[in-house]
């Protein structure tokens, strides 16, 4: 059996489940929140609507309600959080990558980012990594265009929108002077960019 094919079963034996249990649930498209189709909202869906490429969606309504709780503050979503298992008692729970602490998160995306970068300045032919002769310093171009395009290879779309607002801080984590992008003088150019090692 191919991966795809496990993937797909994986995905239809959880839809299955879910709707034996007695939840409305939805095939989502990927890489997004949004339902596959028009009419989602009237149908009935079967574990065979479900793909290796699809997510799964709760329809809400009838009884069923979400509460999304986006804070760059660990402590006031806990709070939040606790506040309605009070009131609603225990429910179900987000399941995939979290951000505990969004500076150490911010920290952490710019160490993977640098880690790719070398991997590309290793390559001799980065169009957006420049290496400075005479020390072998390491730059990088459009720095916010690449790190967008980095971001959305590698974060779903819940969490692209909050971590794309804070690129500046992930540019600066990754700079080795802590400056960001500026101009620096490499070679003999002067290039705008962010210094990462």
């Amino acid at each position: 059996m191919s991966r795809e094919q496990q993937n797909s079963l994986e995905t239809r034996v959880i839809a299955e489940r879910m709707i034996n249990g007695g939840w409305r649930i939805v095939p989502i498209k990927p890489n997004s929140k949004a339902p596959v189709g028009v009419g989602w909202q009237n149908r009935t869906f079967t574990p065979d609507d479900f793909g290796d490429i699809n997510g799964i969606g709760v329809v809400t309504g009838h009884g069923v309600f979400a509460l999304d709780i986006d804070s760059y503050d660990p402590d006031v979503a806990n709070t939040i959080a606790e506040e309605a298992k009070q009131r609603f008692g225990e429910t179900l729970e987000r399941v995939g990558h979290t951000f505990g602490n969004l500076d150490d998160s911010l920290r952490e995306l710019a160490d993977e980012f640098r880690e790719y970068l070398v991997k590309e300045a290793a390559c001799f032919a980065s169009d957006f990594v420049v290496r400075r002769h005479s020390d072998e310093a390491l730059f990088l171009k459009n720095p916010t265009k690449v790190l967008s395009d980095w971001l959305a290879s590698k974060l779903d779309y819940s969490e692209l929108a909050t971590i794309q607002r804070r690129k500046p801080d992930i540019l600066k984590a990754l700079s080795v002077d802590g400056g960001g992008s500026r101009s620096h003088k490499v070679d003999w150019q002067v290039l705008k960019g962010v210094r990462f090692r």
